[in-house]
Formats: structure tokens, C-alpha cells, sequence
């Protein structure tokens, strides 16, 4: 675990964040991209948080650019480590 206060990174599996409507966490889409055996979304979150998410088999027309979605992620599913690079630059 990071120590209180330390800069850290966090990062989810692609495949573990999911459109859902009224998902806890509100985000614009970035960018919209099909990749042949799935789309991939990458979306802005509060704060300056970006996610990407990927879609096997999305339901219908995938979001565009600019569309505002909710998504759903498991808090579980978070891996976060202290950012040494940052620590390191202090």
C-alpha cells in the first residue's frame, strides 16, 4: 500500500468498466473506436480522470465523441501503487 499523501497510479481493466445506465461514475466519451473484436472508448471522468473501456460486443451504436455516458466499475477491480517517478522528482 502507498503511503498517506504519496502521489500514486491507478489503473482497471479495460474489460471491467461498463456503460450502464446510472453507473456511479458520469464521463464524456473521448474517443469512440472500433477495433474489429471490440470498441474501446476512452472517457473522461471528474477530476481529469481518463478510463478506457472495452466493449466485445457492444448493444447497438456505440458512443460517440463528445456523448455523455455512466459507467460502472467495480471499486475491487482498482489497482492503485505509489508513482515512484513522482516521488522521486520532489
Amino acid at each position: 500500500s502507498p503511503a498517506p499523501g504519496a502521489a500514486v497510479i491507478c489503473s482497471v481493466d479495460p474489460a471491467r468498466v461498463r456503460p450502464q445506465r446510472g453507473g456511479r461514475y458520469a464521463a464524456e466519451v473521448l474517443l469512440s473506436q472500433d477495433l474489429g473484436f471490440a470498441h474501446e472508448l476512452r472517457l473522461s471522468l471528474a477530476h481529469g480522470l481518463e478510463l478506457t473501456a472495452r466493449l466485445e460486443d457492444p448493444p447497438g451504436a456505440a458512443p460517440l465523441p463528445g456523448e455523455r455516458i455512466d459507467v460502472e466499475l467495480d471499486p475491487a477491480q482498482i489497482r492503485v501503487w505509489e508513482d515512484r517517478e513522482a516521488a522521486l522528482s520532489r
